[in-house]
């Protein structure tokens, strides 16, 4: 009876232990998961965009028709909604209430290359969302301490080659 009680104290024990170090291995997935949505919405806006730049073998483009390919790549890659729109800000709702709202910045810098003076685009994406806990444990301590957000900073450089 002593090692049955031993045993249900250690089953105790571990959950405690072991359900935290879960979540923490799920805010991992969620950040990579975040970094693929950006890096995949950003690679289907690229591929679809209609620039008679490129033609020229100048990598420019409408800031606009840009983030409007990104948005609704992202929307179909993380399951949301676009909520609000201003200028460069895309903020978006999540279908399910699985994510806080998630603010995504897309800023978007034309240069000319030095080497072959042809232009060239920087697409910086910026993603920011409060992360949900969903653990009780980690549920008090968040609710304790400031909020813990989930935040990605990806830059792509847009030229073409020929």
């Amino acid at each position: 009876m002593k090692n049955f009680a031993y045993a249900i104290l250690l089953v105790i024990f571990l959950s405690i232990v072991i359900e935290p170090l879960v979540e923490i291995m799920e805010v991992g997935r969620e950040k990579i998961l975040l970094n693929s949505a950006l890096y995949n919405s950003y690679r289907v806006a690229v591929l679809t965009l209609d620039s008679e730049m490129i033609r020229d073998l100048d990598a420019r483009t409408k800031e606009n028709d840009l983030i409007e390919k990104f948005s609704d790549a992202f929307e179909e890659a993380m399951e949301v909604t676009q909520i609000n729109r201003s200028g460069n800000t895309l903020e978006f709702r999540s279908d399910a209430g699985k994510y806080e709202n998630i603010i995504v910045t897309v800023t978007l810098n034309e240069y000319n290359d030095s080497l072959t003076e042809r232009g060239v685009s920087k697409v910086s994406i910026t993603a920011k969302t409060k992360y949900k806990f969903k653990t009780k444990y980690l549920k008090e301590v968040a609710a304790r301490v400031p909020d813990y957000f989930l935040i990605s900073d990806k830059s792509y450089t847009f030229s073409v080659k020929n």
